[in-house]
């Protein structure tokens, strides 16, 4: 299945915030029904930094990436000057264990490293096996729990290499 990430628009909204409330629904999500929510959303796409995952031509997701400083206050030098975030990062149901999800990253990662980041950061629940799969094998390292908005998340980064790796390069 061909997975693209595309510039999410005003219009989209309505879709996205569907898909945010199908995933909410899901045991290992931290998501509910006040986040990500409308006014967070319409702030990504205003910051040209939320996408809409598509599958086979159909919106599958969504994933807000790019240089946004969402999480500088874990941040050490080792992230280098330009480190992006990737956040808000969620498949509807219907889409989920289908390896979309790892496309998408690797996707993501190549958006990343294109643009210039030096480290792509990111949170991701303790409660959710799948997430955490797809993180590591993208090749993420995971640096330390941190609390933060009321919940446990671990604090993964990925170090931009020399190189971009085949993977990356084909998403």
């Amino acid at each position: 299945m061909e997975v693209q990430l595309k510039k999410a628009m005003e219009n989209d909204l309505p879709q996205l915030l569907a898909i945010c409330h199908a995933a909410a629904a899901a045991d290992e999500s931290t998501w509910d029904l006040n986040y990500p929510n409308a006014e967070i959303l319409e702030e990504d796409i205003r910051g040209h930094r939320l996408y809409r995952i598509t599958a086979n031509g159909e919106t599958a997701g969504l994933l807000a990436v790019g240089d946004f400083g969402e999480l500088d206050m874990l941040s050490d030098p080792s992230d280098g000057p330009h480190p992006y975030d990737l956040a808000r990062f969620g498949l509807h149901p219907a889409y989920q264990g289908k390896g979309l999800a790892q496309k998408a990253i690797c996707a993501a990662l190549s958006l990343c490293w294109k643009s210039g980041a030096t480290a792509v950061r990111l949170l991701v629940s303790p409660g959710n096996p799948p997430a955490l799969a797809v993180y590591k094998k993208a090749g993420f390292e995971r640096i330390r729990l941190v609390h933060l908005w009321e919940n446990d998340y671990w604090y993964f980064r990925k170090i931009r290499t020399q190189t971009i790796s085949a993977s990356a390069e084909e998403a």
